[in-house]
C-alpha cells in the first residue's frame, strides 16, 4: 500500500469540493438529526461525493458522519462502523467539522477524511475551504501544509521544538496558539464535561499539529472527528492519549495531543470530574 500515492489521491478529491462547500458557507439551511445536531445537504452532497469517488480511486471503503451518526451509544458507534466496512481498511470522513460555525460563516470549519488500517489512523487530511488550507499527513513519514499556492513538508517527530510550522499558524490564524494553551489551562485549573476551542475539532488538532508545539484537547467522542487530527499528531511526534491518560483508540471518548507532561496534567484534572 503506497500511503504517499493514497493519500495525494484522497486530499486532491477532498480539495475537489472546496466550490460546493464555499457556495453554502453562512448561507445554508440546516435540519437537525435524531441527536439534535444540525446538517445541511451541502453535508449529504459532499459526503455522497467522497463515498463514491474515494472508494472508487482507492478500493477502500467509506463511511461517513451522516451515514453512522445516529446511534444511541459509543459502542453502538463503533459497531455500525466495522458492520458498514466489514473490512481491516477503511475511509471515515466528515463532510463539513464545525458545522455551527459553517452555518454562521465563521472561517472555522473544515471537510475530514482519515484512513484507517486495523482501526490506526495512517492517513489524515484536514481541508478548511474557506482559509485555502489542507493539512496531510502520512503516519510516521511527513506532513504537507498547503495555503493557497504554497505547499510546505513539515518532518515526522521533533514535537515540542519549534520550527516552521509555528510560523505558518501564527500567520494563518493569528492568536491561535495563545487561545489553545488559554482553553488548557483553564480545564486543568477548573475543568468541566465540555469545552471547545475553535468550534471545529478537525481544525484544532490540525493547526496544534502544524504548529508542533503545545498541548490541545478534543471532548468529541467521534471518529470523524477525531481521526485525521490524531494521524496529524502522532506523525509530528506528538503524545496522543484518550482523555483518560490511554492509548488512542476509535471508540476513545476524546483526544489529549502534544506535550507529555501537560497531556498527563491535563488528563489527571479531567478525571476529577468523571471524563
Amino acid at each position: 500500500m503506497d500511503l504517499r500515492a493514497i493519500a495525494a489521491v484522497a486530499e486532491d478529491l477532498v480539495r475537489s469540493q472546496w466550490e460546493v462547500f464555499r457556495a453554502g458557507h453562512g448561507v445554508a439551511l440546516a435540519r437537525h438529526k435524531q441527536d439534535g445536531s444540525p446538517v445541511t445537504d451541502t453535508d449529504v452532497r459532499i459526503e455522497r461525493f467522497l463515498h463514491a469517488h474515494l472508494a472508487e480511486a482507492t478500493g477502500i471503503p467509506v463511511v461517513g458522519e451522516e451515514s453512522i451518526g445516529c446511534v444511541e451509544s459509543r459502542t453502538q458507534e463503533i459497531e455500525e462502523l466495522h458492520r458498514e466496512v466489514g473490512t481491516r481498511s477503511y475511509w471515515v470522513v466528515d463532510p463539513i467539522d464545525g458545522t455551527s460555525n459553517y452555518l454562521r460563516g465563521d472561517p472555522s470549519c473544515a471537510i475530514l477524511a482519515a484512513l484507517f488500517v486495523n482501526d490506526t489512523p495512517l492517513i489524515g487530511v484536514t481541508s478548511l475551504p474557506v482559509r485555502s488550507t489542507t493539512i496531510t499527513s502520512v503516519a510516521g513519514q511527513s506532513m504537507t501544509v498547503t495555503v493557497g499556492a504554497n505547499r510546505v513538508e513539515l518532518p515526522a517527530g521533533g514535537w515540542g521544538t519549534p520550527g516552521e510550522g509555528v510560523g505558518l499558524i501564527d500567520s494563518l490564524v493569528p492568536g491561535f496558539r495563545d487561545e489553545v494553551t488559554h482553553m488548557v489551562d483553564a480545564l486543568i485549573a477548573a475543568p468541566k464535561p465540555r469545552m471547545r476551542i475553535s468550534g471545529c475539532v478537525g481544525a484544532n488538532l490540525g493547526l496544534v499539529a502544524v504548529a508542533g508545539v503545545g498541548t490541545t484537547v478534543s471532548m468529541s467522542p467521534h471518529v470523524w472527528d477525531n481521526g485525521a487530527g490524531v494521524c496529524h499528531l502522532t506523525t509530528r511526534g506528538a503524545h496522543v492519549t484518550d482523555l483518560h491518560g490511554n492509548p488512542w483508540t476509535v471508540g476513545s471518548d476524546g483526544v489529549i495531543g502534544g506535550d507529555q507532561k501537560t497531556a498527563g496534567v491535563l488528563s489527571a484534572s479531567l478525571q476529577r470530574i468523571g471524563r
